[in-house]
């Protein structure tokens, strides 16, 4: 993790940011060499008693069967499932089952009374981590700009985000890689967290400018982009959505693609209907 590019750190540092119970990458480290390594070291066989109590105790299983496979077989998978899995074990009450939601991040006036008048920034909440290489060269910023969810945004609000999001990408990436040339890693796009939360995403990776320089250049793109789409004709926002919807309609081209977006829908509490495009 520590040696991945800073654009993939900061996308890892803003899931933390996010999400309501998840576990940093340190947590695991101190838990196998912190300050009880020596007085209470883990072992083998609490890791497999772990394991053991996880796969056997209180349970419940979901699965996804996709590709290569009928109808026949996956009943039959499903059947292993139950007899080696499921039946051995006390089945997992609903009021027991994990529900991964997300943060709301806060707003510029509900930060100041989180932390104080301190606050004084555009963003009111940052995080940020200095590079464990020395040799890194490179800074990155993800600017996270969080919407709403499925329930409150619904099919409408859901549909002109993703469209919203589509003319994003390409206004940033005209502005700040092809005319400022901040570097070779630049987007926007829309990012669904846990929870069904949505948020456009504004990633910048660079050689040439500093984390604040990137940020301040990225709310600088926010305002002109805020100005394209108002001054984007009614035959232009048409023609884009109509690009939209294609796209939507298009079938994966890899199955990891399918099964990552049925997966999705499964492990997510997904108000909208699978397989239903907005």
């Amino acid at each position: 993790y520590r040696k991945d590019t800073p654009h993939d750190i900061a996308a890892y540092n803003l899931r933390l940011m996010l999400e309501e119970t998840v576990w940093y990458v340190d947590d695991y480290i101190n838990e196998m060499e912190g300050e009880y390594e020596q007085t209470d070291p883990m072992t083998m066989t609490e890791c497999a008693a772990s394991a053991q109590e996880c796969l056997s105790g209180r349970v419940r299983a979901e699965a996804n069967c996709a590709g290569n496979i009928d109808e026949a077989t996956a009943l039959h998978v499903a059947e292993v499932i139950d007899n080696r899995f499921l039946k051995p074990s006390r089945p997992l009450r609903e009021i027991e089952t994990p529900i991964f939601r997300a943060m709301k991040i806060p707003t510029a006036e509900e930060a100041v009374k989180i932390f104080g008048p301190q606050v004084d920034r555009n963003v009111p909440l940052v995080f940020q981590e200095l590079s464990f290489v020395e040799s890194e060269e490179n800074s990155a910023i993800e600017l996270h700009l969080q919407v709403g969810c499925d329930s409150t945004l619904g099919y409408r609000g859901v549909a002109i985000f993703d469209l919203i999001s589509h003319l994003a990408y390409t206004s940033a990436y005209n502005q700040l890689r092809t005319q400022e040339q901040l570097g070779y890693t630049v987007g926007a796009y829309a990012r669904k967290s846990t929870g069904n939360s949505w948020g456009l995403s504004v990633i910048v990776q660079s050689s040439v400018a500093s984390p604040t320089k990137l940020e301040e250049r990225s709310f600088e793109w926010l305002r002109l982009f805020r100005r394209e789409l108002e001054d984007m004709s009614e035959e232009t926002l048409a023609s884009e959505a109509n690009a939209v919807v294609a796209q939507l309609l298009e079938r994966e081209t890899k199955l990891s693609q399918e099964v990552g977006q049925t997966w999705g829908e499964i492990v997510l509490t997904l108000e909208l209907p699978l397989g239903e495009v907005v």
